[in-house]
């Protein structure tokens, strides 16, 4: 993993952060035109971010003294910020004490303190042992005396190298550990139908709770306890969505996963899951019916049908997750009936 400093670097605020086009994020530092291709925000392998370098008054503007590590963008929504802003922050924990805090960058003139974020934020920086005040929120041209800009270690639907993993793992093992996990986990989305989720969700849900699966709720807990959860359990069924996004700052999982996608060929649970899990299973026999609250008309919140159920149920009995054996074709078609009428004023 690579970093690269730069002397006496101006850092912009977002004027778009997370939408838009050509790229979904304008703003950040004005790279030198050498600047090695590592330090701009990517999404897979693909750039996703431009910065304006025309600057009105240059050499008026405020001056960050010390060293700093630029950490990118700062997001509110979860998964986002889990898969977006978090992966540069291992340069933090690996050069302190040497570097006196990080940078993210915001909108224009938001004045918002770190305090007002959603508190997983600063949940998720405490774990690299960064603590609120030292984090600089860049909301109008701010120059820099010292910056570093360490490269993602991982990126949205792009795998998090073996070097990154081995450093998570030694990142902080003690907040793992937990003597108190169930062995079975469900992480569904059936209590999310406003945002998106599968179908006759609730039901299967339902079968999966008789034998013996905890449902978690991960939103209702700290982070650290949802990473304590995903860490000791043996068996993990997800609906796929932004919760999976939960586990970007864990090492190798011991559990074994299956993943119910919920957008056809999402490659998420792939990307985030597989390199973390020696058992990854991902069904993929679903079709999107709608795109609920979503004003981008991205299938980001869709709301899916499960095309094939006998396969799903194949697959969970055949790879040791379910027996599901009181399943009610009827009653499942009653649900995913419930749910479509539910929503349909708002499709």
């Amino acid at each position: 993993m690579e970093y690269c400093q730069f002397k006496d670097i101006i850092v912009q605020p977002f004027s778009r952060l997370l939408g838009g086009k050509p790229t979904p994020f304008k703003g950040g530092p004005v790279f030198p035109d050498d600047a090695p291709a590592y330090v701009r925000h990517y999404r897979n392998k693909k750039i996703m971010d431009e910065v304006d370098t025309l600057i009105d008054a240059p050499d008026s503007l405020p001056v960050i003294a010390g060293s700093y590590v630029y950490a990118g963008p700062l997001i509110r929504h979860f998964g986002h910020f889990m898969a977006e802003c978090c992966h540069r922050l291992w340069a933090f924990h690996r050069l302190r004490p040497e570097v006196d805090g990080i940078v993210y960058g915001v909108r224009p003139g938001q004045s918002d303190p770190l305090r007002d974020y959603p508190g997983f934020i600063a949940e998720a920086l405490a774990h690299f042992g960064i603590a609120p005040e030292q984090v600089k929120l860049v909301n109008q041209p701010t120059r820099f005396q010292n910056l570093i800009v360490p490269q993602q270690a991982a990126a949205l639907w792009r795998s998090p190298a073996k070097e990154y993993l081995d450093f998570l793992a030694r990142l902080d093992p003690q907040a793992l550990e937990a003597d108190d996990i169930p062995e079975k986990i469900y992480v569904g989305r059936a209590h999310l139908i406003k945002n998106g989720c599968l179908c006759g969700e609730d039901y299967l849900e339902q079968l999966l709770g008789a034998e013996g699966y905890f449902i978690l709720r991960p939103e209702n807990y700290p982070l650290v306890r949802q990473w304590q959860y995903y860490a000791n359990a043996k068996k993990l069924i997800f609906t796929e969505g932004s919760a999976i996004h939960g586990l970007e700052l864990l090492p190798r999982l011991q559990a074994e996963v299956f993943v119910i996608n919920r957008r056809p060929q999402s490659i998420l649970a792939e990307r985030v899951l597989g390199p973390r899990c020696a058992k990854l299973q991902v069904f993929d026999g679903i079709a999107v019916v709608g795109i609920v609250q979503d004003t981008r008309q991205e299938p980001a919140n869709a709301l899916s049908r499960i095309e094939n159920i006998e396969g799903l149920l194949d697959a969970l009995r055949d790879h040791g997750f379910a027996g599901l054996s009181g399943f009610d074709p009827e009653e499942f078609l009653a649900r995913e009936a419930l749910y479509l009428n539910q929503i349909a004023t708002r499709l």
